[in-house]
């Protein structure tokens, strides 16, 4: 995602919330192109690039999501076994 002050990388992972920061003698790799459905996906091309400032952009209503999302599901199962008496 960024490149740090110190020489260090911010990254984030997939299906991850957090982002961890990394030297650069712990990366093995970059991500150039993906295959999907049979379609080569640029990492380069720019409406790949918007995307990623977008997801980037939303990262913080993306981690509340997924907060209160946990949060939900632990008030439904206290409910039904609770409250319901559902095992």
């Amino acid at each position: 995602m960024r490149i740090n002050p110190d020489g260090t990388y911010f990254i984030i992972g997939d299906n991850c919330i957090t982002g961890e920061n990394v030297k650069e003698e712990n990366i093995l790799g970059l991500l150039t192109s993906v295959i999907r459905n049979g379609k080569v996906l640029d990492m380069n091309d720019k409406n790949y690039i918007r995307f990623v400032h977008f997801w980037w952009f939303i990262f913080p209503l993306r981690k509340v999501y997924k907060r209160m999302k946990a949060f939900v599901h632990r008030i439904g199962s206290f409910v039904k076994r609770k409250v319901l008496k559902i095992k």
